[in-house]
Parts: structure tokens; C-alpha cells; sequence
């Protein structure tokens, strides 16, 4: 972009006057004056689209997953073993839908804590039970899916064995998060 600067021409008297321009050319001030990024509640263009996706995806995450689990609830043909685990994956989404979306935007928007000292412990927890119920739901498909494959003329998994699994990977899952609520520390504003 700028041509090399080339000193084999330059005796130390001529380098004195370039390092006399560089000693005395004015510091480089910045623009700006802020610290940090420019909080969520100075920007409403950027905040507006924020709400209106947690809006989005609280309506729609509630409403469709609700429909899996009533769809699969009410037709018998519809309760096999994979669609029971996506059954489980409905349920862990519709959770985390109830107790972290309505509230993420809330806390966001103001960087403080105004959802009292039960949300403060409540929704940290809601988020990692639903991670680890989804996560390992998805690890239970797939190694379901892979005897499948593998190995076809096994038998396969029944659906007792099934609803046992769902309920290990809930016990697994809130016993993970519980140290979540446990140790999260309300002050009247700030929940960490």
C-alpha cells in the first residue's frame, strides 16, 4: 500500500529531521469516547429485533412442540420408540421455552436481575436440564438407530426399556444442573 522506505540515502544529520517529525507529529486520539460495548437498551433498532425473535421462537417453539407430544400422546400407532425419544426432545424444548426464552430478553435488556430470587435459581437450572436432556436424548436416537443398522435382526428396543431411559436421562440431566440452582448467588440486582 505505501512504498518501502528506503534509508541508504540518509545520513544520521538527514534521518534528524525525520526523527524529528515523528517525535513531534500529534498523538492518534480515538473516535469515540465509550469503554465498552454499547449496551442493548441505547441501541432499540437491535433491541426490537431481539425481542421480536425471542417472540418468534417462544410461539412457535411452544406451539409445535406441543403438537408433537399430543400427536404421539393421542395415536397409538404414533408411540414407537424413536418417536417417543422425540417425544422427550418436545419435552426438554417446550421447558426450556416456558422457563429461559420468555426470560433471556428480560435480563438482557437492563444487564440487572428484576425476576425475584427463585427465577434467579430456577432458570439457570431450567436451561442445563434441557441441554442435557436434549444432548443426551440425541445420544439415545442415535445409538438406537445404530442397533437398527447394525444390527437388523436383533430385537429391537421395547418401549418399557424406552420410558426407563427417559427417565435415567431426567435424573442424569437435573442431577448435573441441580449445582445451578444451588450456587447461584441474588443480590437485588444481579443473579450470577
Amino acid at each position: 500500500m505505501f512504498p518501502a522506505f528506503n534509508h541508504s540515502g540518509y545520513t544520521p544529520m538527514n534521518m534528524s529531521h525525520y526523527a524529528a517529525f515523528i517525535m513531534t507529529r500529534p498523538p492518534v486520539i480515538p473516535m469515540t469516547t465509550t469503554t465498552g460495548p454499547i449496551p442493548l437498551e441505547n441501541r432499540p433498532p437491535i433491541m426490537a429485533t431481539f425481542i421480536s425473535l425471542y417472540v418468534l421462537i417462544f410461539f412457535f417453539g411452544i406451539s409445535g412442540n406441543a403438537l408433537v407430544v399430543l400427536v404421539v400422546c393421542r395415536n397409538k400407532a404414533m408411540q414407537t420408540v424413536t418417536n417417543v425419544f422425540i417425544t422427550n426432545l418436545a419435552l426438554s424444548d417446550i421447558l426450556m421455552c416456558c422457563l429461559a426464552v420468555p426470560f433471556t430478553p428480560i435480563s438482557a435488556y437492563g444487564n440487572t436481575w428484576h425476576l425475584g430470587r427463585v427465577l434467579c435459581h430456577l432458570v439457570p437450572m431450567s436451561l442445563g436440564i434441557s441441554v442435557y436432556v436434549s444432548t443426551l436424548t440425541s445420544l439415545a436416537i442415535a445409538v438406537d438407530r445404530y442397533f437398527v443398522i447394525v444390527h437388523p435382526f436383533r430385537s429391537r428396543m421395547r418401549l418399557g426399556v424406552c420410558i426407563l431411559l427417559i427417565i435415567v436421562i431426567w435424573v442424569v440431566g437435573i442431577s448435573i444442573s441441580l449445582p445451578l440452582a444451588i450456587y447461584m448467588r441474588f443480590d437485588s440486582v444481579k443473579c450470577e
